[in-house]
């Protein structure tokens, strides 16, 4: 049996007995980690130690440990981790529907970091019934971000490094609230996707983003979190703007055909960036000030 098979079983041998100390109250977590992490399925997570073999399941994830500076200790990601530049040199082990067992169990991690609702989720009950600790990471709201930034770098232990980003993120957050969020409300209608027309309510980061911008997404009050809608819909609602995360000038075209509409009028079509607004990642403030500049322009 090789060394590094042996390493990763005396590993889950150490965790299984840390687990059965805490919950016998042997052991208090403080004592064993420095602090306590509640992940987005509210489960304490207990680590006998810093992490320093991370497999991140989605691209935004990738970002979040480069962004809590534990970009080194990543040894697998999935699909489409393509920021920093630095992430698409690592072992692929997912994409967002599976996981690739073999090669992930082959890769040792010691800390998995998922996305909360994933349809790979069900796979990883497999590491944590081994006592591989899982961080289930559900961003809703912008203060989501920050949190998740400190929280990756307590269990990686670079907690200088996350309280850098976590700082920057938050003066960036202050500033653009400040400057835009109290002007007069432009009307918006987020496309989410033409076929069907998908859009947002006001249960998901992107109207965080909106808000924070002064704007007002005509489908907050909608029931489900994307609903879908028809043109009707939206002409009675008449927004001012109509936003998407598509580059294809394809999506502004359409609007065309309705010229009753305020934001076909001013032709306010706003186009953001893809991976920044819809990766619900470190990048987001870039989308929410590349909108919060635009919306302010169709106001005058």
């Amino acid at each position: 049996m090789g060394v590094s098979r042996i390493s990763f079983q005396y590993y889950l041998l150490k965790k299984f007995l840390f687990r059965t100390l805490l919950l016998l109250g042997v052991v208090s977590t403080p004592s064993i980690f420095a602090c306590e992490i509640h992940d987005g399925d509210k489960t304490l997570l207990p680590m006998p130690e810093r992490a320093r073999r991370i497999v991140t399941l989605a691209p935004n994830l990738t970002e979040f440990v480069f962004a809590a500076g534990a970009g080194d200790r990543l040894v697998g990601v999935s699909s489409y981790s393509d920021f920093p530049h630095a992430a698409t040199k690592l072992p692929v082990v997912a994409d967002y529907h599976s996981v690739d067992l073999e090669r992930m169990t082959a890769l040792q991690p010691d800390l998995i970091i998922a996305l909360k609702g994933a349809s790979n989720a069900v796979q990883l009950r497999v590491f944590e019934n081994k006592g591989v600790p899982v961080y289930w990471v559900d961003i809703r709201y912008l203060s989501d971000i920050p949190k998740t930034i400190s929280d990756l770098g307590c269990l990686a232990g670079t907690q200088a490094e996350s309280s850098r980003s976590v700082g920057e993120f938050k003066k960036q957050h202050l500033l653009l609230q400040q400057k835009y969020a109290s002007l007069k409300p432009v009307r918006v209608f987020f496309e989410m996707s033409e076929k069907p027309l998908l859009t947002v309510t006001d249960k998901t980061l992107i109207d965080d983003v909106i808000t924070l911008c002064g704007g007002r997404n005509i489908f907050a009050d909608a029931n489900s979190i994307v609903p879908m809608v028809n043109v009707e819909e939206v002409l009675s609602r008449n927004p001012e703007a109509i936003v998407s995360a598509s580059l294809s000038r394809d999506w502004k075209a359409r609007w065309l055909k309705w010229p009753e509409i305020v934001a076909t009028k001013q032709e306010a079509f706003i186009s953001l960036e893809p991976d920044w607004i819809e990766r619900a990642g470190p990048r987001i403030l870039k989308a929410a000030d590349q909108l919060c500049v635009e919306l302010d322009y169709s106001r005058k």
